[in-house]
């Protein structure tokens, strides 16, 4: 059995014009044209593109009939990205987790993923559902293992990005507990191709432990290239660039897995 290879929205995020319909499009595009996909991370960065991108029904069902490993990353951001979304008892929570809840049923999605400073009241949440949560940068492991024992009711996704030099400790630590992990190279910026970097053998020893992990953890592309500036401030990628980079990084992923 292989690891389940999982696609993120986030990988054709840009930071104008998101549309959440057009890049689920692009990613049912990518798997009808042959890549290994397995399923789709619906990545929310804020509230307003939870309530605001309203998903097509057509595609929800193309996305139930194409893909069976779904997953949710939920909201870190408050309205318009103007701070954090804090996930406690007031109406910006009740409103973000029902329609989250909503679309994790739609969808079938396995999982919700959140980032450790987000949730504050763990009575919030509804734990029919899984959830997990996510390390985040410059937060090391013994620090990480005492906020989830503050939050025991959630799995621990792992970012090796975040992780940077550290993988192999957040896994000798936490192995049991990873269901998920997030992949991308940690490179002279975050968030990265995996196929891009000349130095990506290096960094994928460091990744090896991964392939150790149980064959049903699922491996989550998450890369940031959509919000690269070039010099003059203007997005760096269009998005035909980065469906062209995407289909060579699926390949790339599958392929190191599975040697």
């Amino acid at each position: 059995m292989k690891k389940p290879l999982i696609f993120s929205t986030g990988n054709f995020h840009t930071p104008r014009n998101f549309d959440m319909n057009k890049v689920i499009e692009l990613i049912l595009k990518l798997k009808n044209e042959g890549s290994p996909i397995d399923g789709v991370e619906i990545c929310y960065m804020s509230t307003d593109e939870v309530i605001e991108n309203v998903l097509d029904p057509t595609l929800i069902d193309e996305i139930t009939k194409t893909f069976s490993h779904n997953t949710i990353h939920a909201p870190v951001k408050s309205w318009n990205r103007k701070g954090r979304l804090y996930y406690k008892k007031d109406e910006e929570t009740i409103v973000v987790l029902r329609e989250l809840y909503k679309i994790t049923e739609a969808i079938n999605a396995q999982n919700i993923n959140f980032h450790p400073y987000n949730p504050q009241d763990p009575s919030v949440f509804d734990f029919n559902f899984s959830h997990t949560i996510e390390n985040t940068l410059n937060q090391d492991v013994d620090h990480f293992v005492k906020k989830l024992e503050n939050l025991t009711k959630f799995g621990f996704l792992l970012d090796v990005c975040h992780a940077g030099n550290d993988v192999y400790g957040f896994v000798e630590a936490l192995d049991s507990d990873i269901e998920y992990v997030h992949l991308s190279l940690l490179g002279d910026e975050t968030h990265r191709p995996l196929h891009w970097d000349d130095k990506r053998k290096l960094y994928l020893l460091n990744l090896e432990i991964i392939k150790t992990l149980p064959d049903e953890t699922g491996i989550v592309i998450e890369t940031h290239i959509g919000k690269d500036l070039d010099e003059t401030g203007a997005l760096k990628f269009t998005i035909d660039d980065i469906y062209e980079h995407m289909q060579k990084e699926v390949e790339y992923v599958r392929q190191w897995l599975d040697n």
